[in-house]
């Protein structure tokens, strides 16, 4: 018993040529309507939105900018918390950087880029606080030179002790007359 009216041969008929235009404006239709919809929802919009993270209960965080006389892409900003003796990096973008989820506490804030360096900033960040920095970078064979002894401190290094600093000439006094 048959239960649908179709011929009895077993090959396939081909598609009649108005089922096959029909087809194709249905697809057509069906991919207009879709970017339409995707359109006018934003996301596809051309420029991305910036997402801002809600502020996290119990944190801080820091912002500011970055300038000097002598033109960079994109300077490193050491953010040490001095409590929990950890170190935030974040780099700048356009002069301005941003450091999220800091933990409340004392913390010095410098910056660098190959040759240039800022002084170091002290400040407090509270929970909910988000103070603003500015840096200003500079050479440091501008200023006095001074030497750290017996020092195993960088920006990358976990040890940030220093035992002792002192200017050449307090390390190195000049030689005396013989008389």
């Amino acid at each position: 018993m048959r239960l649908w009216n179709t011929p009895r041969s077993s090959g396939n008929r081909a598609a009649s040529p108005r089922r096959t235009l029909l087809l194709v404006m249905g697809l057509i239709g069906s991919l207009a309507l879709g970017y339409a919809v995707m359109a006018t929802s934003g996301w596809l919009s051309g420029a991305p939105r910036i997402a801002e993270a809600a502020a996290l209960p119990g944190f801080g965080s820091l912002s500011g900018t970055v300038a000097s006389t002598t033109p960079f892409k994109a300077a490193q900003v050491f953010i040490r918390n001095v409590d929990k003796r950890m170190l935030y990096t974040v780099y700048t973008n356009a002069g301005q950087f941003r450091a999220t989820a800091l933990f409340p506490g004392n913390y010095e804030v410098s910056a660098s880029v190959k040759a240039l360096q800022s002084d170091v900033q002290k400040l407090v960040v509270k929970a909910g606080d988000n103070p603003k920095l500015t840096l200003s970078l500079r050479d440091p064979a501008d200023n006095a030179q001074r030497t750290v002894v017996s020092a195993s401190e960088n920006e990358n290094s976990a040890d940030t002790s220093v035992r002792a600093e002192a200017s050449y000439e307090e390390i190195y006094p000049p030689a005396r007359a013989a008389t």
